[in-house]
């Protein structure tokens, strides 16, 4: 193209819209971490020097200061994280008992905590429903609504409207909202040291996929971390592909952006079993450190729901435990049973309860891939257990042969 060819020529080629649209875009913007200030239109020149600038020559003969956690090696002052987990597993309440421990400088699942004050806000949770969740982390916690006076605050936004944290312009500027506003000021009013955020789904109104959208979203929250000297964890889902199995890199929704742009991410997780191998039945749940910019990274703790709050494995006592163990084991025991049976019949085999049979059902399931290794003890236990529960029934017709006549055995009633 010539060197000549300008602006003219562009607007008789491709028509007046094209050339609006092209000076639109090569206008400079902002930085998205600007304040509202910097979009006032009056503004003119910057009236001072770049903020953030040092010369090393003036560190010369001081140690640089330590760096600080609230949680040593998964929750560092000065900077937001993320904490995401399937819906239903319990983000909600882990959060709760988390700021519970700090506001105390209660060991958490296990962990050693900085004592801090705390802020909770919800959006999704009514201060009735926050107040029974209380009630249940004391008593885990051993502990009395009169000890968290002065260091924690419960903030129920459920039901409010303009709960966005900021608001993006139609040229991907960010300007903090009033809420925002709002939840500074009651953070530095209080003290806060760490404040949680429960979730992104009402906070943010940007493009989750858009790297510009999150990378600004998550530099305000960044922002308020280092404005209290604590730190402001955002609670999020993860994609929903987590949910159907492929866990893999999608532990949150969303752009990159989500764990590129947060010191610590942490993902709450199911756990069938506890590190010795142990079934932990519906009740097992692991927190896993799945981003550590100041620690190590893929460490995890295995934990129980009990009683409507979190305890350590070795918390729950070992008559509840054992008997949890013992359901455990007796729900996939069935579980196996019951699938081989299926199995079976779809392959037109009839197997008898009557272990005089030939058939007898758990030695012809114990041979079977379905029942995954299971020995026919466990078996054989599984079968008197749901015989006696009504689930499954003997003599039961389950398949006709070509000659019409029927096949009988264990059938599912």
């Amino acid at each position: 193209m010539s060197d000549n060819f300008d602006a003219n020529d562009e607007l008789a080629l491709h028509g007046e819209r094209f050339v609006l649209e092209a000076l639109e875009r090569a206008e400079s913007a902002l930085p998205p971490s600007a304040p509202l200030e910097a979009y006032d239109e009056d503004a003119g020149e910057a009236d001072g020097p770049l903020p953030g600038v040092v010369d090393p020559a003036s560190w010369q003969g001081s140690v640089a200061p330590f760096r600080r956690f609230i949680i040593d090696g998964w929750l560092v002052r000065g900077s937001a994280g993320l904490l995401s987990g399937q819906e239903g597993v319990g983000k909600s309440l882990l959060v709760q008992q988390l700021l519970t421990c700090v506001a105390l400088g209660h060991d958490f699942l296990g962990l050693q905590v900085e004592q801090v004050p705390t802020i909770y806000i919800t959006c999704e949770d009514s201060m009735e429903e926050l107040w029974r969740r209380q009630e249940s982390i004391n008593k885990a916690l051993a502990i009395t609504m009169a000890q968290l006076g002065g260091k924690m605050l419960l903030v129920s936004l459920h039901g409010e409207l303009g709960n966005e944290l900021c608001t993006f312009d139609d040229r991907g500027r960010i300007a903090p909202s009033p809420r925002f506003r709002q939840i500074e000021a009651a953070c530095r009013d209080f003290g806060a040291g760490l404040v949680a955020l429960d979730n992104a789904a009402h906070l943010f109104t940007g493009n989750e996929n858009a790297r510009h959208d999150v990378a600004s979203f998550l530099g305000l929250l960044e922002r308020l971390s280092l404005n209290i000297d604590g730190s402001a964890l955002l609670l999020a889902h993860p994609n929903k592909q987590h949910a159907q199995g492929a866990k893999e890199g999608n532990e949150y929704s969303g752009s990159t952006g989500w764990s590129a742009h947060v010191r610590n991410r942490l993902f709450l997780d199911w756990a069938n079993e506890d590190e010795q191998g142990t079934p932990l039945d519906g009740d097992g749940r692991v927190l896993r450190k799945s981003k550590a910019n100041y620690g190590k990274r893929g460490e995890e703790i295995v934990f129980r729901w009990h009683e409507w709050a979190f305890r350590t494995i070795d918390e729950v006592e070992p008559s509840t435990a054992a008997q949890i163990e013992a359901t455990a084991q007796a729900t996939g025991e069935n579980e196996v049973f019951l699938a081989c049976l299926e199995k079976a019949t779809k392959e037109r085999r009839n197997v008898s309860a009557s272990a005089a049979a030939a058939n007898y059902a758990p030695r012809v399931f114990e041979k079977m891939p379905t029942a995954k290794g299971m020995k026919a003890e466990a078996l054989e236990r599984a079968l008197q257990r749901l015989m006696h529960l009504g689930e499954i029934r003997g003599g039961e017709r389950v398949f006709q042969y070509p000659n019409r006549t029927w096949a009988t055995g264990i059938a599912r009633v």
